[in-house]
Formats: C-alpha cells, sequence, structure tokens
C-alpha cells in the first residue's frame, strides 16, 4: 500500500496536481495529517470551512462539496427548490460526502431535502420540478481513492480531488421532467 501511494503521489506531483506535504513544508509542520486551525490556512477557504464543519478533511467530503457545486450550477441555490437523493450508504467514509452536500447546496438532511440512501453507488440525484440531475463519481476516481489513499494521505487526495476538472471525476446527466 505505501508503495502504491508513492507511485501515485509521484504520478500526481508530475501532472503538477495539489502537494499538500508542499503546503505543510512551507508552513513548517511534518504532520502527515492536516485537519483544521493554522495548518490549513494554505488551503482554498472552501475546504477549510469544509474541515472545520465535518471536524476533518478528508476525499469523500471533497467529493460531496464538488457534486454538490454541480447541482447548484445546474440547478441553483434556491432553499427547497429541488431534493436530494444521496447514494452514499449511511457508513463513514463514504457518507462524509453527505456534509460536503449539505455545505454546498441549500439542502441538509435537518431541513428535510437530503435523503440518504442505504446503497453506495457514490452518487447523487437532485430532483426538481422541471429536471432530474444525476451526478456519479468516476469508478476509476473511486477505485484511485480506495486503493491508494492511506489515513496519512486524505488531505493530499482531498486537494486532488478539488482541483480535477468535473469531466475527469463525475458522470453528469440532466434530463428535463414534465410534471
Amino acid at each position: 500500500m505505501a508503495g502504491e501511494c508513492l507511485l501515485l503521489y509521484n504520478a500526481l506531483t508530475r501532472a503538477g496536481l495539489p502537494d499538500a506535504a508542499g503546503y505543510r513544508k512551507r508552513r513548517g509542520t511534518g504532520s502527515s495529517t492536516l485537519t483544521t486551525g493554522d495548518e490549513m490556512s494554505d488551503f482554498p477557504p472552501e475546504l477549510r470551512e469544509a474541515a472545520r464543519f465535518h471536524t476533518h478533511l478528508g476525499p469523500y467530503l471533497v467529493v460531496g462539496l464538488r457534486m454538490g457545486r454541480v447541482v447548484t450550477r445546474e440547478l441553483g441555490s434556491e432553499p427547497f427548490s429541488y431534493r436530494i437523493r444521496a447514494h452514499t450508504g449511511r457508513v463513514p467514509p463514504y457518507s462524509c460526502s453527505v456534509d460536503g452536500m449539505q455545505l454546498a447546496t441549500p439542502c441538509t438532511t435537518g431541513n428535510g431535502c437530503i435523503e440518504v440512501t442505504d446503497d453506495r453507488r457514490m452518487a447523487l440525484e437532485a430532483v426538481s420540478d422541471e429536471a432530474v440531475l444525476t451526478v456519479t463519481l468516476r469508478r476509476e476516481v473511486y477505485d484511485s481513492i480506495e486503493n491508494d489513499c492511506s489515513e496519512d494521505d486524505q488531505d493530499r487526495f482531498a486537494l486532488w480531488i478539488w482541483e480535477m476538472p468535473d469531466d475527469e471525476l463525475f458522470t453528469v446527466s440532466l434530463e428535463d421532467v414534465k410534471r
């Protein structure tokens, strides 16, 4: 596992993707896992806020943030204008994506606009009166998180996901519906 992480790390670094270790070195910290606080001051504000809300930064939290950004781009940010069905399961780390969805959309479990299903397809469906939007994490990204991301590497994977183009991260379909 450590060797695989090193290979992936080298490939990502050559590709110019975010290097969390570089952030730590600039900050003068040697810890391998970032959570919240001053260690995160160089991270994008959205990731700092998500880590504060969720208590740590991880790849599935950022997957949920990115899914939510697709939803608000396509369906807007008007409260109660759509509902989300999160196909993430109810167990961490997969359910961590629900916190990201809540931060990026007007939908929360508390306001009843997010329903979490027991299946773990790592997808969401956002349903409004006019459309159904489906956002699904690409299998190769899921496999990379599952196979290559260690506990000590979560912050770098989170940054990698944050910087990834939507079309490399997700499959997205938007279907018009008449109600």
